[in-house]
């Protein structure tokens, strides 16, 4: 909706087939746009109370001229940023106590450029290109093997990626397993590039690389929620569900993708005679600064609410005794401790997350080997 001349008004759309709809994140493109001017936007409708934009975070953007340039294309921009509560309901809702809150940003655009959320991680041009780029690209001494998990309810083929050493059948099946995740909220984009970052690694040459893959058998589903990805959804499936809460008793027909990953733990368990040693899901997380880790003590509340028992952390630790099973949040905004205190979070730390995550892996088989309670 314009207001005036270089100010707009934007609605959000919700997740697909929600009773209660989510208004959460945001993606859209200007053209036609004079250069070195200010332009004022007001996104009307967000759901949430609370916000990092009114902790400094601002919008990222993409500029398609900079990009054939050679330039960083996806950057943080944006000036006057301020959320707060505002006046706007729907017509639909009779709830009238169901309050909405504004993002209100400023931005000078020199080019064409793509506002949103987070920094974007597609289907076609960066889950199926990174797949590609590795599968076609493989080293000696390296299994790497890319299956359909399975098909979604709107026809999509799941990923499940399978990366180790090359070896004997005794050699591979000595090897513990290792289940990787990421993306059952498809607005998570963030937890898509640590994903890329652990891929990246895992089909490297480095030394951790090689140590890794000697030592696990890697199962990795990059991204569980293809259906809500594909339709723009923040949280929900097509079916308008939040896939991380359906791990406890999922269906076939209503949550392929979690269904078909729990089926293949409970191979493991009842076929192979082995649980997974470690289990990470990775998720993105809009109000937290830094990367959170539930395993960290200082970010931890020693207690189960009734609405995670069906997560996949609690679900894989109570059904299948996984003890190592890990929910790994990233940030949306930046850093607040640490070497990187003070900056917004961007590729390059999201992929180095991914990194240290390798490293960490590393170490926890060590630590698994000589796992003692104090």
């Amino acid at each position: 909706l314009q207001v005036s001349d270089r100010h707009y008004q934007l609605i959000l759309s919700p997740d697909i087939n929600q009773p209660r709809p989510r208004y959460q994140w945001f993606y859209f493109e200007l053209s036609n746009n004079e250069a070195d001017v200010n332009y004022t936007f007001e996104i009307i409708n967000y759901s949430k109370g609370t916000s990092m934009f009114s902790h400094g975070m601002q919008p990222v953007m993409f500029s398609v001229t900079e990009a054939v340039r050679g330039k960083p294309a996806w950057k943080r921009a944006g000036s006057s940023i301020s959320y707060c509560r505002n006046t706007f309901c729907r017509n639909d809702f009779k709830d009238h106590t169901d309050t909405r809150h504004a993002l209100f940003f400023v931005s000078v655009y020199g080019s064409v450029r793509a506002p949103c959320r987070c920094v974007l991680y597609s289907i076609s041009f960066s889950l199926h290109a990174t797949l590609e780029r590795h599968l076609t690209t493989r080293k000696r001494r390296l299994f790497v093997r890319c299956d359909k998990l399975c098909t979604t309810l709107a026809g999509n083929e799941v990923p499940l990626l399978t990366i180790t050493a090359s070896g004997t059948r005794e050699q591979i099946e000595a090897r513990q397993i290792a289940v990787l995740c990421a993306r059952v909220h498809p607005g998570e984009s963030n937890s898509s590039w640590v994903m890329h970052g652990v891929i990246d690694v895992l089909m490297s040459e480095e030394d951790k690389a090689v140590h890794l893959r000697n030592q696990y058998v890697f199962k990795i589903i990059p991204m569980l929620n293809i259906d809500g990805v594909v339709n723009g959804s923040h949280r929900c499936s097509l079916a308008g569900v939040d896939l991380n809460r359906t791990w406890d008793r999922p269906s076939p027909e209503l949550h392929p993708p979690i269904f078909h990953t729990k089926a293949i733990v409970q191979y493991m368990v009842d076929v192979l005679g082995k649980k997974p040693f470690v289990f990470i899901d990775l998720h993105g997380h809009s109000q937290h600064f830094n990367e959170c880790d539930y395993f960290s003590l200082s970010n931890c509340r020693f207690s189960i609410t009734r609405e995670k028992e069906s997560s996949g952390r609690v679900t894989l630790w109570r059904q299948f005794g996984v003890t190592r099973s890990y929910t790994i949040e990233s940030t949306y905004a930046g850093f607040n401790t640490g070497p990187r205190k003070g900056f917004q979070v961007n590729i390059e730390d999201l992929l180095e997350i991914g990194n240290q995550l390798c490293k960490a892996l590393k170490q926890l088989m060590y630590i698994g080997a000589n796992w003692s309670l104090v």
